[in-house]
C-alpha cells in the first residue's frame, strides 16, 4: 500500500538531506512505516515553511551510525533514502497559504505542532492538493 509522507526541517538541514537522498531521525517507530515507493513531500520549517521538493523513497527503514547530517544533535540513526526534485527558489511554495485544506491539520491556527517529529504521514489527497498548487511549469 502507498504512503504520503510530509517532512519539515530547517531549511539547511532540509538542503543537506536533499542532497544526500537521505533523511534521519532517532526514532524508528515512525520511519518503520515507510516503505519503497510512498511519495514524500519535503518543506522547510521555522519561519519559512516553503515547500522545497517531492520526492519518492528507494530504502525503507534502516539503522547507520554514519555521520551524515549536519546537525550536532546527533546522528539520527533511523533512516530513509529518496530520490527528490528540488523546486527552483523562485517555485517553492509557501505552505502557509494551503494548509488550512489539508485533512491531517486539525487546528489550522496552531497547526506548528503537527511538525514535531519531522516527519508526518499524511493523506493521498493532501499530497495532491499540494501538488496541484505549484506553479504550471515544476508541477509535472
Amino acid at each position: 500500500m502507498l504512503n504520503y509522507w510530509i517532512v519539515a526541517l530547517p531549511r539547511p538541514d532540509m538542503e543537506r538531506c536533499l542532497e544526500i537522498g537521505t533523511f534521519g531521525m532517532n526514532y524508528a517507530y515512525l520511519l518503520g512505516r515507510v516503505q519503497p515507493g510512498d511519495k514524500i513531500v519535503f518543506i522547510a520549517s521555522r519561519r519559512e515553511w516553503q515547500v522545497m521538493a517531492f520526492g519518492e523513497v528507494v530504502k525503507g527503514h534502516y539503522v547507520s551510525s554514519k555521520r551524515v547530517f549536519l546537525s550536532n544533535a546527533g546522528v539520527f540513526e533511523h533512516r530513509i533514502d529518496f530520490e527528490a526534485k528540488t523546486l527552483p527558489l523562485k517555485s517553492e511554495l509557501d505552505f502557509r497559504t494551503i494548509v488550512h485544506r489539508l485533512s491531517f491539520i486539525g487546528n489550522a491556527v496552531k497547526w506548528g505542532p503537527y511538525f514535531m517529529h519531522a516527519i508526518r504521514e499524511m493523506a493521498e489527497k493532501d499530497w495532491t492538493y499540494i501538488r496541484s498548487h505549484l506553479p504550471t511549469k515544476t508541477s509535472s
